[in-house]
């Protein structure tokens, strides 16, 4: 998957791209046994690198045009917003949490922390409680690496929430 991401980024194929995340997200929506921990590994990897890419891309944007890298942000928004299965869908818009800095004053930080919130909300709803609690995992990071803390009380309680039914359930 990641040669296949490098490859369709280097030939500007971004629809392409998008897609190879997509199929890399979905092979996370079942636990499929004692293997999920290395899959769930390799493929946050991947999304992570298709995150950067991104990410690296609106940035260069930016210096040239902020307008033309506020639309183009909001298309990826709009574009991961259309993915239709739910796991693809928030490890995908996770992957680019980042890129939310870009849209500027529609993002502040209790809106970021609504998003968060609303992140580890969708996660709840994942049917496999592992999928569930690796997602919720995949959130906390990136959420870290983007330098977005959470402080507005409610994302806090949404996240420590979800952990706590995580854990029922699980056991």
């Amino acid at each position: 998957m990641w040669l296949a991401l490098q490859r369709a980024w280097a030939r500007d194929e971004r629809v392409h791209a998008l897609k190879v995340a997509i199929q890399t997200a979905k092979v996370l929506a079942s636990p499929g046994g004692s293997y999920y921990p290395a899959v769930f590994a390799c493929a946050t990897d991947v999304l992570d690198a298709f995150g950067r890419m991104v990410y690296d891309r609106v940035d260069q944007k930016r210096a040239k045009d902020p307008r033309d890298a506020k639309e183009t942000c909001r298309n990826w928004f709009y574009k991961t917003a259309c993915v239709r299965d739910l796991v693809p869908r928030f490890y995908v818009e996770v992957a680019l949490l980042r890129c939310y800095s870009f849209l500027g004053n529609e993002t502040d930080n209790d809106d970021i922390s609504q998003i968060l919130a609303r992140l580890a909300h969708v996660a709840r709803g994942f049917g496999d409680p592992v999928v569930a609690a690796y997602a919720r995992c995949y959130l906390a990071r990136a959420a870290q690496r983007a330098g977005h803390h959470l402080v507005a009380s409610s994302s806090a309680k949404g996240v420590s929430a979800s952990a706590q039914d995580a854990s029922s359930s699980s056991s």
